[in-house]
């Protein structure tokens, strides 16, 4: 995704804003404040299991791309 577009620019904004402890990569934590912050409101056992489809490689972060792959590629799995 490094084509350097604006959405790009924008996305990786507000993955910055999300990402509280600046490690490069969303918690489960920082998942769910994000969720409350959008006012998304899920319960916690299925906030766990969309965080899950987001953790692509199964790391228990989110990096960027998988952020970035299911906002604009992946959006309407």
């Amino acid at each position: 995704m490094a084509n350097g577009t604006s959405e790009e620019y924008v996305l990786r904004g507000i993955f910055k804003d999300f990402d509280i402890n600046k490690s490069g990569a969303l918690t489960v934590d920082e998942f769910n404040l994000m969720l409350i912050k959008l006012a998304i409101q899920v319960d916690r056992k299925y906030a766990q299991a969309l965080f899950n489809r987001f953790d692509a490689n199964g790391n228990g972060s989110i990096d960027f791309e998988e952020f970035a792959s299911w906002i604009i590629y992946d959006s309407y799995k």
